[in-house]
């Protein structure tokens, strides 16, 4: 991932805890920005309106999307502002073994993130099934470098394919103490942002 495309991607913190996680910035229009994420990092700072960007307290955050009630765990959330920041387009075609990059925000300091870029290779594909729900959710297996590590900060960043440089998945879980994870496919938000502007999704 570029420096330019790492300014597209967000630390979403919250207002009432120390809790954060990450997105990054896909379309705007005139006044602000839609932003991806994991539908589970809006829930674990508190809702959308506990939700921080940058840590700019008197941001504006509303919830565009959401995928909980259908057992995806992805959201679209609006903010005001950030339309000078570069947008990560999406793109469906992707393959196992393709070399990946994720950038995110994990804890530095007790009192501080870091935004750390790491490589990975997407592994074969699976299916998350959210408890009480009938739909599968398309992902990928992440297979992290051996000097690198995902951390719980990752959630909501973008797998970015290193040679187009488009986005093929949204990091959302970590196993194996950061060695392996999952990410979920772009196709799902098609279902989660039904009115998803045509433009973020590439071919």
């Amino acid at each position: 991932m570029s420096s330019s495309s790492r300014v597209a991607v967000v630390l979403i913190s919250s207002r009432s805890s120390s809790r954060f996680g990450s997105g990054f910035i896909v379309a705007h229009d005139g006044q602000g920005s839609y932003i991806l994420t994991c539908a589970h990092v809006i829930t674990m700072v508190g809702g959308a309106s506990q939700v921080t960007i940058d840590n700019q307290p008197d941001c504006q955050v509303s919830l565009t999307a959401c995928g909980l009630s259908m057992g995806s765990d992805l959201a679209v959330i609006y903010v005001l502002g950030l339309t000078d920041r570069p947008v990560l387009q999406l793109t469906p075609d992707a393959e196992a073994c393709r070399a990946v990059t994720i950038s995110g925000f994990k804890l530095h300091t007790p009192q501080s993130q870091i935004l750390r870029t790491i490589h990975a290779l997407l592994g074969d594909q699976v299916y998350l099934q959210s408890r009480g729900a009938t739909v599968r959710t398309p992902a990928w297996d992440l297979l992290i470098a051996e000097n690198d590590q995902l951390a719980d900060g990752y959630s909501g960043s973008p797998v970015v394919d290193r040679q187009s440089g488009l986005v093929l998945a949204i990091t959302s879980h970590l196993e194996q103490e950061g060695r392996r994870g999952q990410a979920i496919s772009v196709q799902a938000l098609r279902s989660v942002w039904p009115n998803l502007p045509p433009h973020i999704m590439v071919h």
